[in-house]
């Protein structure tokens, strides 16, 4: 990764399934409020300390679907805006920020629909104004191209059934357009620049 410190992007594949929130007298949730990895069942506060009981077998903070980590020290090395899903996939962009995709509707209080583009600070970029109607599983970037599976039938801006290939300046969609008949769930580049694809899918184009 290019800047000062080595950077990647961790992809959690669980989300916390239940989470306890303090609104301090407002109707929206404290996001620096800690959560638990399942449900929890009782809670009652007391001199200023909440006890809660449950299912759960941790207690953190909830960073949402992805973190940014040093490779050197495994630590949490930068803050992102909170991903409200899971992140499926995620490809360096090589100018210091990431390409991501995933089961997300938004970052942070941002609309990005299941694929994005995190600017090196780990904010989404404002010039990819196109999502995605589904879930995105793999991307695969090459030369000026990001190509993206999934279980979409929308993404970039156009019509395209589960793998496309998309403008990395604003994420809208190339003409390129094969059609796969269900989900896709990994891309390749081959050695003459062949595309592979895999998933559950039994034909491209209408064609076993």
């Amino acid at each position: 990764m290019r800047g000062a410190a080595a950077l990647r992007l961790l992809i959690t594949v669980a989300v916390m399934l239940e989470f306890c929130a303090s609104a301090q007298n407002s109707n929206i949730a404290r996001p620096e409020f800690w959560a638990t990895d399942a449900p929890v069942r009782c809670i009652i506060e007391t001199n200023g300390t909440v006890y809660i009981g449950g299912d759960f077998h941790y207690v953190g903070y909830f960073g949402g679907g992805g973190w940014t980590v040093s490779l050197s020290s495994g630590v949490t090395a930068a803050t992102l805006p909170k991903i409200d899903g899971r992140v499926l996939c995620a490809v360096d962009d090589l100018s210091g920020g990431w390409f991501v995709g995933g089961e997300f509707t938004h970052i942070g209080t941002n609309a990005c629909s299941y694929i994005a583009h995190l600017l090196p600070d780990g904010s989404p970029d404002r010039a990819w104004t196109f999502g995605a109607d589904d879930a995105v599983n793999a991307l695969l970037l090459s030369s000026n191209t990001l190509y993206a599976a999934g279980s979409f039938t929308q993404i970039g801006g156009a019509a395209h059934n589960r793998l496309a290939a998309l403008n990395i300046a604003d994420g809208s969609a190339k003409s390129w357009s094969p059609s796969l008949g269900v989900t896709a769930y990994c891309i390749a580049l081959g050695t003459n620049n062949d595309i592979y694809v895999g998933g559950a899918f039994t034909n491209v184009n209408s064609s076993i």
